[in-house]
C-alpha cells in the first residue's frame, strides 16, 4: 500500500475507533444501535508530537491531521477529505473514497486507484463503527456524568487487546510485533459521550503516549459523529473520468 494512503488510513480508520463497555447490558445496547446504522457523518482532528534525540540529533516536531467524512454502509460509500500540516511537507491535501471494495485517493493532482485484496471485507468489521463494535466486548467502562441525554463514559481497554489492535491496523508503523507496541505504549486516556437514547456515540476522545528508541510520540485526537440514518451523497468527482488509470491490489 502507498504510505500516503497507509498513513491517512491510520489517522481516518484506526483513530476512529472507539473503545467502549461496561455491563453487558450497555454493551449490547451499543453493539446494537451500530450495527443499525446505515450512514453517519464524521470529523477526526488529531495532534502528534513527537520529542526526543536520536543519534545525537534532538527531534522536536508537531503533525496536525484534520478530516472529514461521510459513510454511506448500506451503499458501501464512504468519502473523507484530510489535510496533513507539519512533517516534512508544510501541508498536504487528501481526498479518499472507498467504493464497494476499491479505494480511490487523490494527493496533489495524483489519483491512486487500488482494490483491496481478495477476502478483505472492508465493510465487514474495517470501517470505523464495525472497529468500535468489534472492540467494544474488550474494554471496561465507567459513566462520569449525564447531562442533557449524553452519557460522558470513561473507557479503558485491556492493554494486550490494545496492542493487538494497534499491531493490526498500524500498517505504516515501524513497530512492527506485538512486543514493540506493548514496550513502546506508555499511557492511553479515553472517553466518549454516548446518545442515552440512541447509544449512538457523539464525540470520542483519546490521549495516547508511546516512546520508543529516544523518541517520545503524544497523540490527541478528538472524534465527532452525526447525521446519523441521513441521506449521504458520496459519489466520485467527474474529474476521475479523466484518468486512465488501471487499479492494482495492495
Amino acid at each position: 500500500m502507498d504510505k500516503r494512503v497507509a498513513g491517512v488510513l491510520v489517522v481516518l480508520i484506526i483513530f476512529t475507533v472507539i473503545f467502549l463497555s461496561s455491563g453487558q447490558s450497555l454493551n449490547k445496547k451499543i453493539v446494537s444501535a451500530i450495527d443499525g446504522v446505515e450512514s453517519y457523518r464524521v470529523s477526526t482532528e488529531a495532534y502528534v508530537t513527537t520529542k526526543g534525540v536520536v543519534d545525537g540529533v534532538p527531534v522536536d516536531s508537531l503533525q496536525e491531521v484534520n478530516a472529514v467524512g461521510a459513510t454511506d454502509v448500506a451503499g458501501r460509500k464512504m468519502m473523507v477529505y484530510a489535510v496533513s500540516r507539519g512533517g516534512a511537507a508544510s501541508e498536504e491535501n487528501m481526498s479518499i473514497y472507498l467504493i464497494n471494495s476499491t479505494i480511490y485517493t487523490k494527493s496533489g493532482d495524483q489519483w491512486l486507484i487500488q482494490k483491496t485484496p481478495a477476502g478483505y471485507d472492508v465493510w465487514g468489521s474495517h470501517y470505523q463503527l464495525k472497529q468500535l463494535a468489534r472492540i467494544i466486548n474488550q474494554s471496561k467502562l465507567e459513566v462520569i456524568s449525564k447531562k442533557d441525554g449524553i452519557l460522558l463514559i470513561d473507557v479503558k481497554t485491556d492493554r494486550d487487546s490494545l496492542v493487538e489492535f494497534i499491531k493490526e491496523q498500524s500498517v505504516s508503523s515501524p513497530l512492527q510485533n506485538a512486543e514493540d507496541i506493548a514496550n513502546s505504549l506508555k499511557e492511553v486516556h479515553m472517553n466518549v459521550s454516548v446518545n442515552e437514547k440512541t447509544m449512538l456515540p457523539q464525540e470520542f476522545r483519546m490521549s495516547m503516549v508511546m516512546g520508543q528508541s529516544g523518541l517520545v510520540r503524544s497523540t490527541s485526537i478528538v472524534m465527532k459523529m452525526w447525521d446519523y440514518g441521513k441521506n449521504m451523497d458520496v459519489s466520485l468527482p467527474q474529474e476521475i473520468s479523466k484518468y486512465n488509470v488501471t487499479p492494482r491490489s495492495f
